[in-house]
């Protein structure tokens, strides 16, 4: 998906205060301002960057200024707090305990900016995407197996993940989303959300979803990118048109 798919999305979700509206025919000023000021550049820097420290697998160096998954987060936490006061950005930190991906118990943090809104503050719409990566050996000659996905043993990690499509798109598009809609006023709170230790067992999101619903948090909308902005996946498949909508069912009443 498209970094430009993605602002009109979160505005019909967060309504920009104007004062008024445009025919549905015509493209709403509001919106097309915002989105003209998402930057390809700082995209494509954010994602380089992202690349430099060499790998942000869940196990690999925490305290290094400019290696591995500790560095990353606290670059990200720096980046989203320079974008505006009105942002309110904390680590959410969580633990992983020792599993077939991960060869130890670690401490990690999703790293979380929160744009309250002006009108229903307690109300929310969430955009994420994760920022730790990782890469499996896989035995010469041996085909990609529908099992791949299942975790493999963390002694078969390459020790370089840069992870650039999965997912520093994703983080790249969740923190210009961020800088450049800081700059505006929303009614609902956006919360913006690059999280860790997704590619282990999607542990970062299930931590915040938790707490969520400890907090009673109503979150009308999530938008997650993983892998975006591409027209072609990796086996040749293209469905740069569509976006997935996944909507839990309520349960049925009774005759």
């Amino acid at each position: 998906m498209r970094i430009q798919m993605i602002v009109p999305l979160l505005c019909l979700g967060s309504v920009l205060t104007v004062s008024a509206q445009p025919p549905l025919s015509s493209v709403n000023p509001a919106v097309k301002q915002v989105v003209d000021q998402v930057s390809e550049e700082r995209i494509a820097a954010t994602m380089k960057k992202l690349e430099s420290f060499g790998t942000r697998y869940v196990g690999s160096e925490q305290d290094s200024p400019d290696h591995g998954i500790g560095a990353a987060q606290r670059w990200i936490l720096s980046e989203l707090k320079s974008y505006s006061p009105r942002l309110e950005v904390s680590l959410d930190p969580f633990s992983v305990k020792k599993g077939p991906r991960v060869p130890k118990d670690v401490d990690l943090n999703n790293v979380v900016a929160v744009l309250p809104g002006k009108v229903d503050k307690d109300r929310y719409v969430v955009i994420g995407g994760h920022y730790d990566s990782i890469a499996l050996r896989r035995p010469a000659g041996q085909a990609a197996q529908a099992s791949d996905d299942a975790p493999r043993n963390a002694a078969e990690q390459e020790p370089l993940a840069p992870g650039v499509s999965d997912d520093g798109s994703g983080t790249a598009a969740v923190m210009e989303l961020a800088r450049v809609m800081s700059q505006y006023e929303w009614d609902k709170s956006i919360v913006f959300i690059c999280f860790s230790a997704e590619e282990i067992g999607l542990n970062g999101s299930h931590s915040y979803a938790a707490k969520a619903k400890e907090k009673n948090m109503t979150i009308e909308a999530m938008l997650n990118n993983d892998i975006i902005g591409t027209d072609v996946s990796g086996d040749g498949r293209s469905a740069n048109g569509h976006v997935r909508v996944v909507s839990e069912l309520a349960p049925a009443k009774d005759e």
